[in-house]
């Protein structure tokens, strides 16, 4: 009875859902590594430092981003009307809490919050994704001049 409305929508390409599943575990997989890289409390609201090193450098809000390509994800691979119609609301409000945020943020860091918006996107865009692939490909390898 749990799985009734399991595949009760129309998506029926196979290619489709596997890439909702992919987009899912990727979704969940950045947005757990931002909270273990900022910290329970910080994510939390506690005061402390201004993140703008590691998953932080590629968007100011990976975890925002993260919660809302897992949704999306996962509303692709069950492929449920009625998760869908819950759904498609979760993400849009993972993609409103900065807004809520940034004011406390910018009283917190000033100037220095400031100079990181200038550089670094609210969620995320093709500048900090092709960033992010070229500085995936350059881990592990190091360049020596002989």
């Amino acid at each position: 009875m749990a799985h009734r409305h399991w595949n009760s929508f129309d998506i029926t390409n196979t290619s489709l859902r596997a890439a909702g599943t992919l987009l899912s575990v990727l979704g969940m997989a950045f947005s757990l590594a931002a909270l273990f890289e900022l910290g329970w409390m910080e994510s939390s609201g506690r005061e402390g430092e201004l993140r703008t090193d590691g998953i932080y450098k590629y968007t100011r809000n990976p975890q925002s981003v993260g919660f809302a390509t897992f949704i999306v994800g996962t509303l692709l691979a069950v492929n449920s009307k009625e998760l869908a119609a819950h759904g498609l609301l979760t993400p849009l409000i993972y993609l409103l809490f900065p807004f809520a945020e940034e004011p406390w943020l910018r009283e917190q860091y000033g100037d220095e919050y400031e100079r990181y918006c200038a550089q670094t996107p609210r969620f995320a865009g093709t500048a900090s994704m092709k960033k992010l692939v070229a500085d995936s490909t350059t881990i592990g390898h190091t360049h020596t001049d002989d």
